[in-house]
């Protein structure tokens, strides 16, 4: 059963009275599903492990990252780095990736930027 839920997808579109023609669907699961967050987050479960200097946080289909430094040397290295890191696992998941900066706070005493993935 569950091999069928992932297997032999189509979809069509509808619009303006025009039906188009059904294609496979050959990855995601169906949108507003009860079993598409909980097979999303399984999928992508092993991202935190691929950073080595910063934080992930996930939540339903948002991954953000974090990370705070003293100098913005040392701060820039483990950003780049990590950045790096969550391009090759999508790369290698088949995981688009959307950057968004979200939040940077130059106002504490660390820099700090959350990187919304």
């Amino acid at each position: 059963m569950f091999c069928s839920y992932l297997n032999k997808r189509f979809q069509q579109t509808h619009y303006a009275g025009t039906i188009s023609d059904k294609k496979e669907v050959n990855s995601g699961v169906f949108k507003g599903s009860v079993l598409g967050p909980i097979l999303f987050l399984i999928y992508v479960n092993d991202l935190p492990l691929s950073l080595t200097s910063t934080c992930a946080d996930i939540f339903a289909d948002d991954t953000t990252i974090g990370t705070s430094s003293h100098s913005i040397d040392t701060f820039v290295e483990t950003l780049t780095t990590d950045l790096q890191n969550v391009l090759s696992w999508c790369n290698s998941n088949n995981v688009p990736l959307n950057v968004c900066i979200s939040h940077i706070d130059t106002n504490s005493r660390f820099l700090q930027i959350v990187i919304m993935i």
